[in-house]
């Protein structure tokens, strides 16, 4: 069962862990029941929430009999009279009484009988340990259960947190510094501005993600997917790295190229080097920066990254990167009618903040509408800014009123 996503889990699953005895572990936590109203019981949950969150992510399963650890066969289950309301009494407490905040977690609800059931509540590893109940002490598990976090261990987790985020950076860097220089798998003139986009699940970077590539994995995305940006038509099909939907051309000695690269262990990346064709060059000036467009079609792009992340169930959170690569010597658009003066940039390429989005609520769309596109860029707010402060500006200009509104 524990190799199994949490949405894939059944009763049966649950009832063979009974049979077979299989008793608490790292990943897996037992409980007869569950009263959240009772404040000791409480702050037991809480615990074991958090231990599993701090360890390896994992499952605690409710309404099931255990004594010391080891299930005793009998799987009372938990009586509910409103499921609804219980579920969300449990969000509530997970998302109000730890700190920092969980997100990534999954409750499920196994009817046994009318009004009783087995609650199996998924607990991901997290990305940003540790966690711990509020007004209370840090948890991790071991093989006989949770325990309380020695200060020697707490570096370590701490440590364990910032390793993985520099894994991320290290590897946005070195994929940047690839297409940039003309080693991606889309050639694209070393010459020209080049949009590079990574959407990244933390999980890729913890080896908990390995793709099958192959048809079947195509054909369940390729009527949704295409290139980074949206040109009249594409090519989907295979490279070494995974899944690719490109296209590519050249005239007059240019190389421009689309494309949605995904990797095998899940991370999405989109680049194109043909924005500043978005940009009508009838103002005299050779070298623009469409920042409206970029981030339009970023926010659309994210959309339709994430719902491929969810359909192929690959947990959050998320990293988003945006970078704009050979962009010494542009000019940034302000809108379809007015152009800023150059500044000089200290950096090249821009490498914007990257953001993190916790959960897929409200971003994720194959069809990425206009609602979708406005939760992604306040979400890209701190990126989108950075972009146009680059150029002397306060902020982005597509914001107001708290929310995003782009200027054409």
């Amino acid at each position: 069962m524990l190799e199994k996503r949490p949405e894939d889990i059944t009763l049966d699953d649950i009832e063979r862990l009974v049979t077979l005895s299989q008793p608490e572990d790292y990943q897996l936590d037992y409980k007869v029941s569950l009263n959240l109203q009772d404040r000791e019981a409480k702050k037991e949950f809480l615990r074991d929430v958090t231990s599993l969150a701090n360890t390896y992510g994992g499952y605690l399963i409710i309404g099931i009999e255990e004594e010391e650890g080891v299930p005793t066969g009998n799987i009372p289950g938990l009586i509910v009279n409103n499921l609804d309301a219980f579920k969300l009494d449990i969000e509530n407490v997970i998302r109000d009484s730890i700190e920092p905040r969980l997100f990534a977690h999954t409750i499920r609800a196994f009817e046994l009988n009318p009004s009783s059931y087995v609650i199996a509540i998924h607990i991901s590893k997290s990305w940003n340990p540790p966690h711990r109940p509020k007004t209370d002490q840090f948890y991790a598990r071991g093989s006989a259960g949770k325990f309380q976090l020695s200060v020697e261990q707490l570096r370590r987790v701490f440590t364990q947190g910032a390793e993985t985020l520099e894994r991320t950076r290290r590897f946005f860097r070195e994929r940047i510094y690839s297409i940039h220089s003309g080693d991606g798998p889309v050639q694209m003139s070393a010459s020209t501005l080049k949009v590079i986009l990574h959407v990244a699940p933390l999980a890729s970077f913890e080896g908990r993600v390995n793709l099958p590539v192959g048809r079947q994995l195509l054909d369940s995305l390729e009527t949704q997917m295409r290139p980074f940006t949206d040109p009249n038509g594409w090519n989907p099909g295979y490279n070494a790295d995974g899944l690719i939907w490109a296209f590519q051309r050249t005239e007059q000695g240019l190389t421009t190229g689309f494309y949605t690269q995904l990797l095998r262990n899940g991370i999405f990346e989109g680049a194109e080097n043909c924005c500043i064709r978005a940009a009508s060059p009838a103002y005299g000036v050779q070298k623009i920066i469409p920042a409206t467009y970029i981030e339009r079609e970023t926010c659309k792009a994210v959309a339709r990254y994430l719902w491929a992340l969810q359909h192929l169930k690959i947990e959050p959170p998320v990293i988003v990167s945006l970078c704009l690569a050979g962009i010494r010597g542009y000019s940034i658009q302000n809108s379809m009618r007015f152009l800023t003066q150059p500044e000089p940039l200290t950096v090249d390429p821009l490498l914007l903040p990257e953001v993190t989005i916790e959960d897929f609520s409200g971003v994720a769309s194959s069809e990425a509408s206009l609602a979708v596109q406005i939760n992604i860029a306040l979400k890209l707010k701190a990126a989108f800014d950075t972009l146009w402060q680059a150029f002397g500006f306060e902020g982005s200009v597509n914001y107001s009123d708290q929310s995003w509104n782009p200027r054409e």
